[in-house]
């Protein structure tokens, strides 16, 4: 009856035959809601385990130690939708607790975008000369929804290589499980050791079975995938493993890479051999949303579409051709938008106003909206001048020229409007720089608004792919580089396509992220400095 209390959902139990035994004393249980789980062709190289409880933290820290685990894998965040999924069962960084018998101590920790890294000592308290500490590297993924599958694949897969190059230095002394869990630890828990199964029956067989490793895992612990979604994300994780294989790289090999043009050329081509898990796009292509389209072929998918509130009368939300898009740190995201047109300038303000915008990165050439790349007027065109757009009213306050762009303090909420003067149709050298000053200069304001509030940037340019794709993906490549001294543009380009269509539009685009992030290298010192 006790052992009841333990179990985080009534649902989700783990079979007597596979479960993780713990050892059992007169004041401690041996019970503990986890399984063990075969690897591809490794014996219980997995333990599958619920997200802890507050009162099974102490169990948690119990297995850990007994099955002398040094590597956790959590994919679920403490909180997720207002609701609890996994006690925080480790301390702040540069703090420790104690868990029933065992000291506990966060001494690192790294923001690597979509996870973090935490190196944890564990020890047996009491007698500080009984044991030795062990160092457990945690691995906490957090852009993975309950029930649901990350939108984006390459941090995932890129985590799962991280793990596996640790698990891969450590078992040459001695092999011991992978501890994985996310809430239930079922479905998001099931999706990653399956990866991780099939991943490896796909360098040994050069073929998958994924209904097989599915089954096989449910023989071992119940309702291991537990949705079609994550089921097909398995297959789109094999997929662009098997079809794009590998393209990250060092910084140092960055020149030598530019210079190869026709493998550049090819590694472009294959953004379209794999298409996003949803692409779904009935918001935009609704008859009375096609006249605010301004190229057919950039249209948002409705898994990524920006808010906007309904007001009175309305019997629908407003469209705007504009997608959210993920950036590399978890906390931030871009909407990329196409520029406004004279028709729906209001709702452009609106979507400002409802998502909370305090930047707006202009990289339009200013203009009457008649060419590619100019914009009309959407914003007063002196300071002091005020402007309605429907029910909101914008005030131009302050205009200053800096090189490369000119900067406007706008009032609807207080905005800062960045417009880009320097990109023509060809980029020069001292154009490069200026857009990586821009880039600089926006991530100086978003770190300034982060203190305080939420807010969004908003970045746009004529049909809201080429010249935006290229601004994000630098933003999100610097960001990484500077985390984690690795570059790869590649998934970076792959990833934002897989929340808005043709972003990095073209080969000359893709080029210039290459060549942005040279210039970035060469230049380091001035960029880190602003």
């Amino acid at each position: 009856m006790d052992n009841k209390k333990k179990n985080r959902y009534k649902n989700i139990l783990p079979y007597d035959s596979t479960r993780v035994v713990l050892r059992k004393s007169a004041e401690l249980s041996d019970y503990i809601n986890a399984n063990f789980i075969d690897g591809y062709s490794q014996l219980r190289k997995f333990i599958a385990t619920q997200g802890p409880l507050t009162r099974t933290s102490e169990d948690f820290w119990r297995m850990v130690w007994e099955q002398e685990s040094l590597i956790i894998v959590m994919l679920a965040n403490v909180m997720e939708g207002g609701k609890a999924k996994c006690a925080k069962y480790w301390p702040e960084f540069g703090k420790s607790c104690t868990y029933g018998g065992y000291n506990v101590q966060t001494v690192n920790e790294e923001n690597r975008g979509f996870y973090i890294l935490r190196t944890i000592h564990l020890k047996e308290s009491g007698n500080e000369y009984a044991s030795p500490t062990r160092k457990i590297q945690h691995f906490q993924y957090i852009r993975w929804p309950d029930h649901g599958v990350p939108l984006i694949t390459s941090s995932l897969i890129r985590m799962h290589n991280k793990v596996n190059a640790e698990y891969g230095d450590l078992v040459k002394d001695k092999t011991f499980p992978i501890i994985v869990h996310c809430s239930a630890g079922a479905g998001r828990t099931g999706a990653y050791i399956g990866f991780d199964i099939l991943r490896d029956e796909m360098q040994s067989l050069n073929q998958v079975n994924v209904y097989r490793a599915v089954l096989n895992m449910r023989n071992q612990r119940m309702d291991m995938v537990q949705n079609m979604k994550q089921y097909v994300l398995l297959h789109k994780l094999l997929s662009e493993c098997h079809a794009l294989g590998s393209t990250g790289f060092k910084p140092s090999e960055l020149n030598e890479r530019i210079a190869q043009h026709t493998m550049l050329m090819k590694e472009f081509d294959n953004l379209n051999l794999i298409l996003p898990m949803t692409t779904t796009k009935k918001i935009a292509l609704q008859h009375s949303n096609k006249l605010v389209n301004k190229d057919i072929n950039i249209l948002p998918y409705d898994h990524s579409a920006v808010f906007i509130a309904i007001q009175n009368k309305e019997e629908a939300a407003p469209y705007l051709n504009a997608s959210i898009i993920s950036e590399y740190m978890v906390n931030e995201s871009t909407i990329v938008a196409q520029d406004p047109l004279p028709i729906n300038v209001d709702v452009f303000w609106r979507a400002v106003v409802d998502n909370n915008v305090n930047i707006i990165v202009m990289l339009s050439q200013p203009g009457n909206g008649e060419t590619q790349d100019t914009c009309l007027p959407y914003y007063p065109q002196e300071n002091g001048i005020n402007k309605k757009y429907g029910e909101i009213s914008v005030t131009q306050m302050e205009e200053c020229t800096e090189q490369g762009y000119v900067q406007r303090k706008l009032q609807v909420v207080t905005i800062t409007h960045l417009q880009c003067v320097f990109w023509k149709e060809v980029l020069k050298p001292d154009d490069m720089r200026n857009l990586l000053n821009l880039i600089a200069v926006v991530g100086h304001f978003e770190d300034r608004i982060w203190e305080c509030s939420y807010s969004l940037l908003l970045c746009f340019h004529s049909d809201g792919a080429g010249r935006s794709g290229v601004f994000c993906a630098l933003n999100n490549l610097i960001q990484r580089l500077r985390a984690e001294d690795e570059i790869d543009v590649f998934r970076t380009v792959k990833d934002l396509r897989d929340m808005r269509p043709h972003m990095v539009r073209s080969f000359d685009n893709y080029m210039t992220c290459y060549k942005g992030l040279a210039e970035f290298r060469s230049s380091f010192d001035t960029y880190a400095n602003i």
